[in-house]
This record gives C-alpha cells, sequence and structure tokens, in this order.
C-alpha cells in the first residue's frame, strides 16, 4: 500500500506508537507521543514511513538499503502479507 493509504489505517503499535491526529482533519501527520501516551484511549494513525516498523516491498540496491518509495510498503509488526 502507499503511504498515503497506510495513513488512513489505524496503528496497531504499542501505546506512544502512531499519531492521534486523525487523518482527515487537515493536521500535520506527525509522531507525538507525549500526546498518545497521555491519551491512550484515543485511536491511533499509522504514520507509515515515519515509523520504525515500516518496511518497504521494494529496494533498489540491497547492499545501500535504497528503497523504492513507488512500490509502496506495509506494517512490519505483523509480518509481510
Amino acid at each position: 500500500m502507499t503511504e498515503d493509504e497506510a495513513k488512513l489505517k489505524r496503528c496497531g503499535g504499542p501505546p506512544g506508537c502512531g499519531t492521534i491526529i486523525e487523518p482527515n482533519s487537515g493536521g500535520m501527520h506527525h509522531n507525538d507521543v507525549s500526546r498518545a501516551l497521555n491519551e491512550p484511549n484515543r485511536p491511533r494513525w499509522c504514520v507509515a514511513s515515519d515509523c520504525m516498523m515500516w518496511r518497504w516491498n521494494d529496494w533498489k540496491n540491497r547492499k545501500t538499503l535504497i528503497p523504492l518509495k513507488e512500490g509502496g510498503g506495509y506494517c512490519g509488526l505483523a509480518g509481510k502479507p
């Protein structure tokens, strides 16, 4: 999936992951750990490649680890789809 598609999905990571800013609110989409920890019952949204669990589908060169962003990616938390 593309990063834009991923940012419309809920984050399934542990508390402090993702962002509590709703994707359709027009706010900046960034990881706000302090707010996410202080408001644990609010839904958290995926931050795509800003998350260290994000995995790219395709790589230009595995030796230099340059991702091909056009290929999209997925949440590595649950494993490869």
